[in-house]
C-alpha cells in the first residue's frame, strides 16, 4: 500500500472523526432555544443544551478511537507493520491532520468574512491558535495511537503459535550457539567490549 494511499485513508478517519466529534454540537445548538426548538426542553435553555451536548461529548472519543484502531486493523492486513510502522503511524498522522487543519482554515475564513475580527488582538490569535491545537490533540493524535494499537491487535498471535516462555533445553541451545558464534567470529575477539 503506497503513503498517499494511507494518508488517504486516515484523512478520511479524520473527516469522520470531526464529524463525530463536532457536527453534533453545533446542529444541536441550532435545534435547541427559542420558541421554534425541534428538540424536547429539558428544563432551561441552558440545562437543555448542557444534557443534550453530553451525548455526542462521551460518544464522540469513543467513535474516534473505533474507527482508528479500524484503520490500523485494515492496514496491518495489508502491509507488514513489523517492518513499515513508523511510514505508516507518520502517513496516518499527517493524513489524519489534514482534515483539521482544513476544517480550522475553512472555520478561520467563514469567521473573517463574517466580520468576527473587527479586532484582531493577540488574545485573538491565542485563542485560535489554542483551538487548533486542541482540534489535532483530540482528532489526529488518538487516530494515529489508535491506527498503531489497531495494528497491533492484528498482529497478535495465539498462544498455540509461540511458548509464552522458552523451555530450560532450548535456552541451553541458544546460549550455547550464541558462544559458538562468538568464538568464530574473528571480529569478536578483537573488539573490546563497550
Amino acid at each position: 500500500m503506497q503513503n498517499k494511499q494511507i494518508g488517504v485513508l486516515a484523512g478520511l478517519v479524520g473527516i469522520l472523526s470531526i464529524c463525530v466529534q463536532y457536527v453534533p454540537s453545533i446542529v444541536l445548538n441550532i435545534w435547541i432555544g427559542g420558541e421554534s426548538s425541534v428538540l424536547p426542553m429539558i428544563g432551561t435553555v441552558g440545562t437543555t443544551t448542557a444534557i443534550y451536548n453530553l451525548v455526542p461529548r462521551i460518544a464522540g472519543p469513543l467513535f474516534v478511537y473505533m474507527f482508528a484502531v479500524g484503520l490500523g486493523y485494515y492496514l496491518s492486513t495489508r502491509i507488514d507493520i513489523a517492518q513499515e510502522y513508523r511510514r505508516v503511524g507518520s502517513m496516518v498522522a499527517i493524513g489524519s491532520s489534514a482534515p483539521v487543519a482544513a476544517a480550522f482554515l475553512g472555520a478561520t475564513i467563514l469567521s473573517i468574512s463574517n466580520g468576527d475580527f473587527s479586532s484582531i488582538s493577540i488574545t485573538v490569535v491565542v485563542l485560535y491558535i489554542g483551538s487548533f491545537i486542541v482540534m489535532l490533540v483530540s482528532i489526529a493524535a488518538p487516530i494515529t495511537v489508535g491506527a498503531l494499537a489497531g495494528a497491533a491487535i492484528a498482529s497478535f498471535r495465539s498462544a498455540n503459535e509461540t511458548p509464552s516462555k522458552p523451555t530450560e533445553a532450548e535456552t541451553d541451545s541458544l546460549v550455547d550457539s550464541c558462544s559458538e558464534s562468538r568464538t568464530d567470529d574473528p571480529r569478536s575477539q578483537s573488539q573490546s567490549p563497550r
